[in-house]
């Protein structure tokens, strides 16, 4: 017997008893007890990569409490615990199980890293998984379901758009890639490792190097000799070594483009412009998904999500400077119509891992200002997979999509 099923229990026979108690029963009778669903969260709400994941989840938390309030789930009330592990992963297996402890009935676990180490326990639990950007390894692994897929797509789709805009009279561009020891590195380098192996961009790109920095390097002139020649310099690292990194790159004299994965320049932009001048930001750009924080995107999601962060927070301006809100938005809705959807067919009282998690392998919906419907499927348990170049306007001191406003495909897609 479940816990859900026992907490179930308790909570028929405490309204039973209850009722039978004079005084305590309206003439309308006794009110029907709700379901207590609980989103737990475990991330980093205070390390290094914190001022990325606090508005993420924020808003995260705050689509479901939206979308509850003006749309009800019929039985359901949401609870939200959260685990803080601080960027150290050891923590990461504790976090799951103190969030269980909790009675946690969904886990939203943003990073990719963390979904792998309990890649195994989710299954076993039934535990749905819900987070930003799918690895390798969790693609289409049980209970886990993604937003994206891994950032390999968004450095294949970024090669496509160099070899589209780049003006070959001088011979292919030199590109250049400055990593860190996380898997991440390794994913933006599969994408750029494909393109230069795709048959179709034979000859198009001149591949300098790929380097791996500690995550604690912040002296970056080695690099600068490595890659002061490139015309294109893909930065995978996050926090203090990306804005270390494009800040002394730029005062040694590097001219080139920087490129960026949706977590790296969109999340911690702030930080770099701290670093760098704010003329010395030309020719920085990201792959992104979605809508462009500051832009008049007409989606109804977007602009409720707007709307909401202005109400809720004080530092409203400054939490609308990365696309954080906008990706914990738009998966705080998809969870909550997954879980709509899963009441709709069981009930509120027979909800457990394995309903929601069929109502995540059918889940299709066709989000505005995304370049495709979102849509699970068995082999490919992320629904978002174009991208479209973003790239920083000195001028305007804004984020702007491309003039082409083209979507890239993957070059490989998993049926």
């Amino acid at each position: 017997m479940s816990w859900k099923t026992i907490r179930l229990a308790i909570l028929v026979i405490l309204g039973l008893a209850l009722a039978a108690v004079p005084g305590l029963v309206g003439c309308g009778g006794a009110e029907t007890e709700k379901v207590n669903v609980v989103v737990g969260s475990l991330a980093d709400f205070s390390g290094a990569a914190s001022s990325a994941v606090v508005p993420t989840v924020d808003a995260y938390e705050e689509a479901i409490i939206y979308y509850q309030e003006k749309d009800p789930i019929k039985g359901v009330i949401f609870d939200f615990p959260h685990y803080d592990h601080q960027l150290n992963y050891a923590k990461t297996k504790d976090g799951y199980d103190f969030l269980k402890s909790q009675g946690m009935d969904f886990l939203y676990c943003m990073g990719g890293t963390e979904r792998d180490i309990l890649a195994s326990f989710v299954a076993e639990d039934h535990m749905p998984t819900f987070g930003s950007y799918a690895t390798d390894l969790t693609l289409a692994l049980p209970f886990i379901y993604t937003q994206t897929p891994t950032q390999t797509w968004g450095s294949e789709a970024q090669m496509q758009w160099i070899a589209e805009t780049w003006d070959y009279s001088g011979g292919p561009p030199k590109i250049g890639h400055q990593g860190w020891a996380l898997s991440t590195s390794d994913e933006i380098q599969l994408g750029i490792q494909n393109a230069l192996d795709d048959p179709d961009y034979a000859g198009k790109f001149n591949f300098v190097a790929f380097d791996k920095a500690t995550m604690t390097n912040a002296a970056w002139t080695a690099s600068y000799a490595k890659f002061k020649n490139c015309d294109y310099v893909f930065v995978s690292s996050v926090g203090n070594s990306l804005s270390t990194f494009v800040s002394q790159m730029r005062s040694l004299g590097y001219q080139g483009w920087f490129l960026s994965g949706c977590n790296q320049f969109p999340g911690y932009w702030t930080a770099v412009q701290a670093t760098t001048p704010a003329a010395s930001l030309y020719k920085c750009g990201y792959a992104w998904w979605g809508p462009i924080l500051g832009s008049d995107n007409p989606a109804d999601w977007y602009q409720d999500m707007l709307a909401t962060i202005k109400v809720n927070h004080s530092d409203w301006a400054k939490r609308l400077t990365s696309t954080g809100p906008i990706s914990g938005w738009h998966m705080g809705y998809i969870t909550w119509d997954v879980i709509r959807r899963a009441v709709e067919k069981v009930g509120a009282e027979n909800l457990d891992g394995d309903a929601i998690n069929e109502a995540f392998l059918t889940y299709e919906k066709n989000f505005e200002g995304t370049g495709n419907v979102f849509k699970i499927t068995a082999n490919r348990h992320t629904g978002l997979w174009t991208h479209q170049m973003v790239v920083w306007n000195v001028d305007s001191s804004k984020w702007e999509v491309t003039a082409d406003g083209k979507w890239y495909d993957p070059l490989v897609v998993p049926e």
